[in-house]
């Protein structure tokens, strides 16, 4: 038998036996948990509001990681590259084209004869361009500061990269906060271009750097000086000549510390050491040659 039915026969045995009865009628179950007292766990409040504080916590990250600032958070929307394509890294990313596109440094017009053109740095200078051409696709990857999130604006992640994306018609933005760069496209072709983007990787072709400097003829009166200025690349025996022009010059080369040595005539001229940043123009320490 039960041990807890013998207990409760026992209590009614001895209630008889005594004349006493019970105040209200109750069943052996209840009477069961009046006379066996079972452990009671004393219930902690502050543990209780410890656990609803960590649960408020995960709902809150739960939410915030599907909506952000309003914004839906989508999950990672890049790809590897297709195969042939060809990476060009600029401000520490990566963007891959076909070959049969055209690359672009510091420009503003496309290539109509190509598919597709890839820009790569700001214009310094506006170029007007009579036609884009409805089937040419752009890409433009450059530093800056987006303008605003607006309520279209959205969080993705493009191959390990937090993306800020908003679509506009045929015209995707995207904003990199971690880089601080701004990749824009035109048409279907250019996004499946941007999906590309990745952290740079050794493989990918560097963008070139512009340096600008000035050559100075230092006499009784500070005087420009027009003639060739040699560029070589600090640890290498490889170098170009490229010429001034009424004190000015300038040239492009891939990222690295370069000599540059004037040349006007006779008169000997200092060498500067300018260092060319990838996707940037720089200016260069100005020349001075001596003159009588």
């Amino acid at each position: 038998m039960n041990p807890e039915e013998d207990r409760v026969r026992s209590l009614l045995q001895g209630m008889l036996s005594t004349g006493e009865q019970p105040l209200a009628r109750i069943t052996p179950v209840e009477l069961r948990m009046r006379t066996h007292r079972r452990p009671r766990y004393r219930i902690d409040t502050k543990a209780v509001v410890a656990i609803a504080a960590v649960v408020v916590v995960i709902v809150v990250l739960l939410t915030t990681g599907s909506l952000k600032g309003g914004r839906q958070t989508t999950a990672a929307q890049g790809h590897r590259s297709p195969a042939g394509w060809i990476a060009h890294s600029a401000f520490g990313l990566q963007v891959s084209v076909p070959k049969s596109w055209a690359v672009e440094l510091f420009g503003q017009c496309p290539d109509r004869s190509k598919p597709g053109t890839l820009f790569i740095g700001t214009s310094a200078f506006f170029d007007y361009c009579p036609t884009y051409g409805s089937d040419t696709a752009l890409v433009d990857i450059y530093e800056g500061h987006p303008l605003g999130a607006s309520p279209q604006a959205k969080m993705i992640r493009v191959n390990g990269l937090a993306v800020q994306s908003e679509h506009a018609g045929a015209e995707e933005y995207w904003y990199v906060p971690s880089r601080q760069v701004i990749l824009t496209g035109v048409t279907s072709r250019a996004l499946v271009v941007m999906r590309t983007l990745a952290l740079a990787t050794p493989r990918a072709v560097p963008a070139v750097g512009q340096v600008n400097g000035n050559e100075y003829l230092e006499a009784l009166a500070q005087a420009p000086v027009s003639g060739p200025i040699t560029v070589k690349r600090i640890g290498s025996t490889n170098g170009q000549t490229v010429q001034a022009v009424d004190g000015s010059f300038s040239f492009r080369d891939g990222p690295g510390n370069y000599l540059l040595t004037g040349h006007d005539g006779n008169t000997s001229c200092s060498s500067v050491i300018a260092t060319v940043i990838s996707a940037q123009t720089t200016n260069a320490p100005p020349i001075r040659c001596q003159g009588e």
